[in-house]
């Protein structure tokens, strides 16, 4: 009511783009993930397109992707390429990136990291820390990291004049943080700091903390209050590579991108992936990147689900990548629903 038309589509662009990223979250932790069936039939997370809906069945993961794939593509022809801490066009386009990579949609995720990569807004950081921290003199929103496609916001802010904090890096800091808490909560596998040890040339090798037998994460440290970036351009430079080596594309530009990471972790020229390297190679070790580059922010099951539909043998704790304990439970109120139908049980033991 009384708003004019631009900022009213402006405003449905932003909710579209929201109801968008929160779809595609529930649908990952609730449901298998896209392609576990053939025409993905398979059951994902009752659609909420209404506000005022009474409890509803589970749409298929077919439904669910299709309604997340509208809503972004509606934010992304109708928001501005920038629009500050909020929902922009290149935002919609680094989700889209991620979602059409989960899909096996090659030609699409490297479309969408593209538009992202070449519109010069986002350019990748000199140094290892995306993680920008504020404090009450530096407010949040000047120490955001110029990869950041979308991110979340934490620290202070100036509010009328005030100086009010927002403390959202919070389950990062309290979670994570290892230099002020002997015990934090989540730690590490052999696997991992294995993985970050392999070489002691790789400056990422600082962000584990191992007495040999726990091992921890440093990239929270000395940090209270700072920025999430969730889409960022190291990501979407890895994720066009292992599109591009999945797609027989053209592999000078997946190398590009993954010697970029790689100067930034080893320097310069130090350990670069050879021009001429064969897809097997370049998929191998864009693979290996994103995995480093991604620490604590949540992308590794993805992926590991993502390998297990195209029929790689993946395991998690020595328990199939697709055992009945991999997705949440649905409460038991979802079933005055009627035909709601909840996860199997069993657990993964």
């Amino acid at each position: 009511e009384d708003l004019d038309d631009v900022t009213r589509l402006r405003l449905e662009a932003e909710s579209r783009f929201v109801r968008a990223v929160c779809h595609w979250y529930l649908v990952k932790m609730w449901a298998y993930p896209y392609g576990y069936t053939a025409d993905n039939s398979h059951l994902g997370v009752p659609l909420r397109t209404d506000a005022v809906e009474p409890p509803s069945p589970r749409a298929t993961v077919a439904d669910v992707y299709a309604q997340i794939i509208a809503d972004l593509e509606f934010a992304k022809a109708n928001l501005p390429q920038e629009n500050g801490p909020y929902a922009s066009s290149m935002a919609a386009s680094g989700f889209l990136a991620h979602i059409h990579f989960m899909r096996q949609d090659w030609n699409a995720a490297q479309a969408e990291a593209e538009r992202v990569i070449g519109s010069g807004l986002f350019v990748l950081d000199n140094d290892l820390d995306r993680y920008e921290a504020g404090s009450d003199s530096v407010l949040a929103g000047e120490q955001i990291n110029p990869e950041t496609v979308f991110g979340i916001t934490g620290g202070y802010f100036a509010v009328d004049g005030d100086s009010l904090l927002n403390d959202r890096s919070s389950a990062f800091r309290d979670n994570f943080r290892q230099d002020n808490n002997l015990n934090p909560q989540l730690t590490f596998s052999d696997d991992i700091n294995d993985l970050f040890q392999l070489n002691a040339a790789d400056d990422r090798g600082n962000w584990i903390e191992s007495n040999g037998v726990v091992h921890k994460v440093t990239r929270f440290d000395d940090k209270q209050f700072f920025n999430v970036p969730v889409i960022h351009l190291t990501g979407l430079h890895l994720l066009r590579a292992m599109s591009i080596a999945e797609n027989g594309g053209d592999l000078a530009t997946a190398i590009g991108d993954i010697n970029a990471i790689r100067d930034r972790a080893f320097g310069e020229d130090l350990n670069d992936l050879p021009a001429g390297s064969g897809a097997a190679e370049v998929l191998a070790a864009a693979r290996e990147e994103y995995r480093k580059e991604t620490l604590c922010e949540g992308w590794a099951l993805d992926h590991v689900k993502l390998r297990g539909v195209m029929g790689e043998p993946e395991t998690v704790r020595g328990a199939p990548w697709d055992c009945p304990g991999s997705l949440l439970q649905f409460p038991n109120s979802s079933t005055t629903a009627a035909g709601f139908v909840l996860n199997d049980e069993g657990g993964c033991l």
